[in-house]
């Protein structure tokens, strides 16, 4: 999933679309993932977004 796509169906559309909270968002995610299950199973796609490593969730 992209960031623009992220910032489409999460924040209002009065948001400023340059800010850097999704990455702000996502860092602090994988932070409580690693905490939690050992590893980070989100996966940055450059150019691309992100993605839930499925085998890596398992």
């Amino acid at each position: 999933m992209s960031q623009e796509e992220l910032w489409e169906h999460i924040w209002e559309a009065d948001a400023d679309p340059f800010s850097n909270v999704i990455r702000m968002h996502i860092s602090s995610l994988r932070r409580k993932l690693r905490e939690r299950l050992g590893h980070d199973p989100i996966e940055t796609k450059i150019g691309r977004g992100y993605r839930l490593n499925e085998e890596a969730a398992l």
